[in-house]
This record gives C-alpha cells, sequence and structure tokens, in this order.
C-alpha cells in the first residue's frame, strides 16, 4: 500500500446539527411532537461515530497513516492517495467533486438511517477491506462524472450524480437555448436534468429518466415540464448521450442557477451565459472487493 497518509473525510451528524442550533436559541415544536424524531437522530448519532471510532481504531491496528478532516472544510486532496469517507451518499458526493485520480471509499456510518447507495463499505467490512487494501487485493469501480463548463472556463466540474439548470425560484420559467447532437432550439419550462448513470436512480428518474448500468461510459439529459403553450412541439426531450456528446447551453434567464448533486452547491449565472456539459475525462475510482 502505498505511504501516502489517507484521508479520512467524516460528517458532523443531524443530532449534532440540531443541538448547535438549539443551543443558539431556535424554536422548535412541542418535545413531544419531535421525541421520535429526535429519537432516532440521536441512534443515528451514536452510530455514526461509533463507526468512526471504529475506522479510526482499524486504520492504527494496520498502521496506516491517515489525516481527519470534517466535512466542508479546505483540504488539499493533490497529497493523498485514497480517501474513505464515514457517513452516507452526501459525504461522498461532495467529496468525489474534489478527486481526480484518487480512489475513495464510501463507509455508510449509519445504515439503519442513511442512504448509502455509493458506499461500499461499512462497520461490518471495513477490516476486511482495509486487510486487502494493505496488501493490494482490491480494485475499484469506474463511475463517470459530469464536467461543466462556463464561459469557455472550466468553473466547476466532475459531479457524480446530476446537475439541474434551472431559474433561481422553481415558480419563475426557466429560458434557454439547448444544443446537441447538431440540433438546437430554445425551451420553456421548469429546467433540465442532466445525470451520469450513477445519478439516475435519482431525480431525473422521478422525471420520467431513464435508469442507466453505472458501469455505462454515457450520460442522460432531460428537460423538465416544457411549456407546450409557448411552444407546442420541441425536438429535444431526453434521452441518452454517448461519451463524446456535449450539451450546450445560453441562458436567457438574468438569475439562472446550476445546481450540483442537490441543492448544496449553487451556481448563479446570468443573462447570455454559455454553459457547456459532457462527461469528465477522469472518472471516479470507487474502492471495491476483488
Amino acid at each position: 500500500m502505498s505511504v501516502k497518509p489517507v484521508l479520512l473525510i467524516y460528517k458532523k451528524s443531524a443530532y449534532s446539527i440540531y443541538q448547535q442550533q438549539n443551543k443558539a436559541g431556535m424554536s422548535y415544536p412541542a418535545k413531544s411532537v419531535l421525541s421520535d424524531k429526535i429519537r432516532r437522530m440521536v441512534e443515528a448519532h451514536n452510530e455514526h461515530y461509533k463507526t468512526l471510532v471504529y475506522v479510526e481504531s482499524v486504520l492504527k491496528k494496520y498502521k496506516i497513516p491517515y489525516v481527519r478532516r470534517l466535512r466542508k472544510r479546505p483540504i488539499n486532496y493533490n497529497q493523498f492517495q485514497y480517501v474513505l469517507t464515514v457517513g452516507g451518499d452526501g459525504t461522498f458526493l461532495e467529496t468525489a467533486r474534489f478527486l481526480k485520480k484518487q480512489w475513495i471509499l464510501g463507509i455508510n456510518s449509519s445504515p439503519n438511517f442513511s442512504i448509502g447507495k455509493l458506499c461500499h463499505g461499512s462497520l461490518k467490512n471495513f477490516e476486511a477491506i482495509i486487510a486487502r487494501l494493505s496488501a493490494d487485493r482490491v480494485d475499484f469501480e469506474t463511475l463517470q462524472r459530469i464536467r461543466i463548463q462556463y464561459d469557455s472556463k472550466l468553473k466547476y466540474a466532475d459531479s457524480l450524480n446530476e446537475v439541474l439548470v434551472a431559474n433561481f425560484t422553481p415558480a419563475i420559467m426557466c429560458r434557454y437555448f439547448l444544443s446537441l447532437k447538431g440540433q438546437s432550439e430554445e425551451q420553456y419550462g421548469s429546467g433540465l436534468w442532466i445525470a451520469t448513470p450513477s445519478g439516475s436512480t435519482g431525480a431525473i428518474r422521478s422525471a420520467g429518466g431513464k435508469i442507466m448500468d453505472r458501469r455505462e461510459k454515457k450520460y442522460q439529459y432531460l428537460p423538465r415540464e416544457l411549456n407546450r403553450v409557448k411552444k407546442p412541439h420541441y425536438q429535444l426531450t431526453g434521452g441518452v448521450l454517448q461519451s463524446h456528446q456535449k450539451i450546450s447551453i445560453v441562458s436567457f434567464m438574468q438569475n439562472g442557477r446550476l445546481y450540483i448533486d442537490g441543492n448544496h452547491l449553487r451556481i448563479p449565472f446570468k443573462y447570455g451565459t454559455k454553459i457547456q456539459i459532457g462527461l469528465s475525462p477522469y472518472p471516479l475510482k470507487s474502492i471495491i472487493l476483488k
């Protein structure tokens, strides 16, 4: 195994955040209303930190140097070859945006409460994975990511799940000029989904998209709620795109937004902004057992 230290990224539990907000004097409903919710938050909190302590103990047992960092803190990722995330898919997705050639392992720290479809690690199998990693007996699966160019510059890149092009508020119509596969048209609607195979089971599926095999080197797009009054007929209504094909968007909105992998990363753009989206040249390497 590489002598470089492992980067360990962990999230703050929902209960920890709740406690901070409560101390800040925020008002909540009566305790009877929240009792079950708080109980579940406490259980998830305990499960999460139990997993974090265990992960660190295994790394120490195998004499693997590591650097522990809280999610959302600035980090120089270039000094690491392996990255571990302790949390759920949200922690995994946020970390994955910053990686290029590193290998990543997601550890679902609270399987009873947290979604972890991207996380191959858990309390039950983590030591087995580290033992094999130490013996160079693990492999990785390649997950495609979306690369975003913004006014011909690489501003924000390498989304593992999805990108939503929309207005700054959902009540305002989204208007843009869409070009792909040699076709172009102006569209009016609620926005435009672009998703990787990994992200095809999420929001784009709910909007009517196709579930893809996440090993495919493709991606898909889907305009949502196209306005048929403004324009009865559209040609570019969604589909799967090949790895070499790119989507070009010109904004006709004064207050547009790019929502990347959910709502945590929101990028504003103005009228006339040109956005190009395609597959990243750096697919993610997610650790799996051989």
